[in-house]
């Protein structure tokens, strides 16, 4: 049990360190125009842009009203 525990995070670990070398951190600042991003209802794997729409605050490091 230990070992497939320690097998399962090694595997995070490398999948987590092959993320961070191709993440791009975003800086979205207040009164920067972004688009939407919605998936379509018909297939969630499609998606459809509204927008720009411009940010008015910011919520928390993620999260910014629109």
């Amino acid at each position: 049990m230990r070992s497939m525990a320690r097998n399962n995070n090694i595997k995070a670990r490398r999948q987590e360190k092959y993320y961070n070398q191709r993440a791009k951190e975003r800086a979205i600042q207040v009164g920067d125009k972004v688009l939407l991003l919605l998936p379509k209802s018909t297939n969630k794997l499609q998606i459809c842009c509204q927008g720009p729409y411009e940010v008015i605050r910011k919520v928390s490091p993620t999260n910014y009203i629109i």
